[in-house]
């Protein structure tokens, strides 16, 4: 007969006749009781079934820690995220790697006829003239402008040594920890300023403010020495201009030039080579404009025909340029953004896309800056837009360690974070709208130092945030905030 270990008492209550002899009431397991004793049996498995039911109760719970312990999805993440880092990695010195051998194959793969050409020479002897002499020389030429490439490039490494020690390299960037800056904290007061070397030069003080009207928040200005020039729009009569001042310290002095053509304005920057400020327009009509200083002339210097530009940036070799394939208003759907690099003399060098160079489906590029060394930072924004992050490349190409910026949640801002380089602190500089801060930025990709560039009392205003930033070499900064330029000098010491 069954029983129950866990109830001994109601098994006592079984009758003696039931326990000796079989009773006509059968239960389903099958036991025969009499009608007072299967009521006890019933009873019986009705606590049974409490017992085991709570038990499992407990495992579910038991099994929901253990869930949530192991969070799948997030260690996923981890997973996919560390694998995609290291397999970019990979294929990006594999890439540069594969480009070296190429570049030596092109120059050796002219040489087996130029060889064809020497060999056949001693047939010449008994007819050697001037023409033969002519052809010599010229062989000898096209040999020059082959062999001397390649002497003066590095003989390609025979094993994989080399290429070892660039992935120990770059994985051990991955090893230092997280590099990201975050804005929650930034928007704390008693956030300190660090690397006072550099932000707590910038004297924060009695700034010369210059009044200005919203550009749609592209923060379109520039400087070169102590020029600045922006422009400003007015909403009610839709029309813009440039405000052109030739000393910043003399703000009263300024010369506004009317914009004379139809498309927006969406950034400026001086070219030192053409000593002028390239101007770059937008909204599926994207055109590059010349502004001479010296004659306020404005003259068109490239048709970009119906792409849609969005940013530039000029070094002392390159203009470059950022271009998008979705009109702002669809900012929600997949970006196919791209960057090209321009000579001066209009030649495409360089072609990327942020997919190529972030290895991220949905990244938007928000803003770039270069060095005159050829490093190229990057600002853009992914999954869904609600995530920021800033990466440096260098002249291959080839990324440093990219810095997040956290607590984004705002998929409207797409004009934050901005950045410019400085010769001056060998570092790019990194304004932030929501926070209101600059971040300093060393050419290793490590956060320097930041501060608040606004008055906490500014953080409460909008209009008083900043949009864009500028540097010149005489010593000071700009930021453009939606109502205002705002020049902040800096200590030379």
């Amino acid at each position: 007969m069954f029983t129950s270990p866990a109830h001994p008492q109601l098994d006592s209550l079984i009758c003696t006749e039931c326990n000796i002899t079989p009773s006509q009431l059968t239960c389903a397991c099958s036991e025969k009781l009499c009608f007072g004793c299967i009521q006890v049996h019933i009873e019986r498995i009705r606590r049974e079934f409490e017992l085991v039911h709570e038990k499992v109760g407990q495992r579910f719970i038991k099994v929901d820690d253990l869930k949530h312990r192991n969070n799948i999805p997030h260690v996923e993440n981890v997973i996919q995220k560390w694998k995609t880092e290291r397999m970019r990695i990979i294929d990006d010195i594999a890439s540069n790697a594969l480009k070296a051998v190429e570049e030596r194959t092109k120059y050796f793969s002219g040489i087996p006829a130029l060889k064809t050409d020497y060999d056949s020479m001693p047939q010449w002897e008994a007819q050697i003239g001037h023409e033969q002499l002519n052809q010599v020389i010229d062989l000898d030429q096209k040999l020059v402008k082959i062999v001397d490439p390649l002497t003066a490039l590095p003989t390609l490494e025979q094993d994989d040594h080399t290429l070892e020690q660039q992935l120990k390299t770059q994985l051990s960037r991955l090893s230092l920890g997280e590099n990201n800056i975050d804005l929650a904290a930034f928007a704390q007061p008693s956030m300190h300023d660090a690397s006072p070397d550099i932000t707590e030069r910038i004297m924060k003080t009695n700034p010369i403010v210059i009044p200005c009207k919203n550009d749609e928040f592209h923060g379109a200005f520039a400087c070169h020495d102590d020029e600045l020039i922006f422009n400003t729009t007015d909403s009610q009569l839709k029309n813009s201009k440039l405000v052109f001042i030739s000393n910043v310290n003399r703000t009263g002095i300024s010369q506004e030039i009317p914009w004379p053509h139809n498309w927006i304005i969406v950034d400026i920057e001086y070219a030192i080579p053409l000593r002028s400020y390239l101007i770059a327009t937008g909204r599926q009509n994207s055109k590059v404009y010349n502004f001479h200083p010296t004659t306020s002339q404005i003259d068109e210097w490239k048709d970009f025909n119906d792409r849609n530009l969005k940013r530039l940036c000029c070094t002392t070799e390159m203009v470059y340029l950022v271009f998008s394939t979705q009109d702002r208003q669809n900012f929600d759907d997949d970006n196919s953004d791209e960057l090209i690099a321009l000579n001066y003399t209009k030649e495409e060098q360089v072609f990327k896309t942020i997919n190529q160079l972030v290895k991220i489906a949905d990244a938007e590029i928000i803003d770039l800056s270069c060095s005159d060394q050829g490093q190229v930072a990057i600002a853009y924004r992914f999954n869904m837009k609600q995530q920021v992050a800033i990466c440096l490349f260098d002249q291959q190409w080839s990324p440093a360690r990219a810095i997040e910026l956290k607590g984004y949640k705002d998929t409207n801002i797409w004009y934050t974070p901005r950045l410019t380089w400085s010769n001056q602190f060998d570092a790019f500089l990194v304004v932030e709208h929501k926070s209101g801060h600059l971040v300093v930025i060393d050419s290793n990709s490590k956060v320097k130092g930041e501060t608040r560039i606004v008055s906490e009392a500014m953080t409460n205003d909008i209009r008083q945030l900043p949009v864009n930033v500028i540097l010149s070499n005489n010593n000071w900064i700009g930021i453009r905030c939606e109502v205002s330029i705002n020049i902040y000098q800096i200590n030379k010491t």
